[in-house]
């Protein structure tokens, strides 16, 4: 790595060895411990590649930024300025995930997964043994769940053209609104064969307990979404009482940051559909209903739906251009949605 830390453990599961390199000592040994039981569920489940383990446990990401950044930079040296800034932006986004897993498809005897301290410590789950659990399961999930659909839609790129938002938009967020739609496409089109068949794997190994109590935390924690919601709200009215904004940015303006927030789920639950947890389904449906669907616009409980249905009904086994016509199809309740509300957009996906 590009800096010096001094607390390293090791261990040996069997022919697979643990390092574990971290900038603090504090809480990490019992994290090891719950790795440990991690990797050895996996390797009882079957099929396990990795003979070299490493996790970086860093009170941020910024390290496994400035690399990645640095090599991103060389790598697009000639690229279009756009294009630079669109691989910044989801490089900088790393250092907001709690996790982040490391793996070459080519390769898979080593692999690394590199924990973000500060940002576990936010959101309430440094602490939380089975909160800790799932996010491991589900990381070290990822190389294990490859089958040909992730393969075919690795690759794969979504091009946004928007030709028409709705009126009286306040300053810069016709760009704010661009930025959130390619995020949404992002998430729940173009890497959504990647999370769910991720989630499935887990839950078939065995971490199907870990990864509801992390869906739960995150609904109940749905809470200060909500809060936030609230807040944005307050804000965007103050813009259109000034005569700043309209009326119908404001309602898009909401819309899609619930879309942003709570569609997601359905990458959860669907997991669980796929591995057979009907129970827990139907609890995780009952959950949002209470604290999410209530509260926001309809649509995104409608959305919700429509993704889960796609999401439960993905094969395994799809080529590249049955994935690709997939992703296209998955856009559709989002044109449809958004249309309504003032926006028309394309989205072309290739590879």
């Amino acid at each position: 790595m590009v800096r010096a830390v001094p607390h390293v453990i090791r261990h040996r599961l069997d022919d697979t060895k643990l390092q574990v390199i971290a900038d603090s000592e504090a809480g990490l040994e019992a994290f090891a411990a719950i790795e440990k039981s991690v990797m050895r569920s996996f390797r009882r489940h079957g099929g396990w590649p990795h003979k070299q383990v490493n996790l970086f446990v860093f009170e941020t990401l910024r390290p496994l930024v400035d690399r990645i950044r640095a090599a991103s930079s060389a790598a697009h040296a000639k690229a279009q300025a756009e294009a630079r800034a669109e691989a910044g932006r989801h490089i900088e986004e790393l250092d907001r995930k709690p996790m982040v897993h490391v793996y070459n498809l080519a390769d898979p005897a080593e692999c690394s997964i590199f924990v973000n301290r500060r940002q576990m410590i936010r959101l309430g789950l440094w602490d939380d043994k089975l909160a800790l659990e799932a996010l491991l399961a589900h990381e070290h999930a990822h190389p294990l769940a490859e089958n040909p659909t992730t393969r075919a839609a690795r690759g794969l790129k979504a091009s946004i053209g928007v030709k028409a938002l709705p009126a009286g938009l306040g300053a810069g967020q016709d760009k704010q609104l661009c930025q959130s739609l390619e995020r949404i496409v992002d998430e729940l089109c173009l890497h959504a064969p990647h999370e769910v068949f991720a989630n499935e794997l887990a839950v078939r190994a065995g971490f199907g307990e870990a990864l509801f109590h992390l869906d739960r935390i995150s609904l109940i924690a749905g809470r200060a979404g909500l809060a936030e919601r609230a807040a944005l709200e307050a804000k965007l009215r103050a813009e259109a009482k000034a005569g700043r904004l309209s009326e119908a940015g404001v309602a898009l303006t909401l819309l899609m940051a619930s879309m942003e927030a709570h569609i997601r789920m359905a990458l959860e639950s669907a997991a669980f559909a796929r591995a057979g947890e009907t129970a827990r389904v139907l609890a995780l449906d009952a959950l949002l209903e209470k604290e999410v669907f209530q509260h926001v616009e309809p649509e995104i409980g409608a959305l919700y739906r429509d993704f889960f249905s796609r999401y439960a009904a993905l094969k395994p086994d799809l080529e590249r251009e049955a994935v690709r016509a997939w992703m296209t199809a998955s856009c559709t309740p989002l044109l449809d949605v958004l249309g309504k509300g003032g926006v028309s957009f394309t989205v072309d996906i290739h590879g």
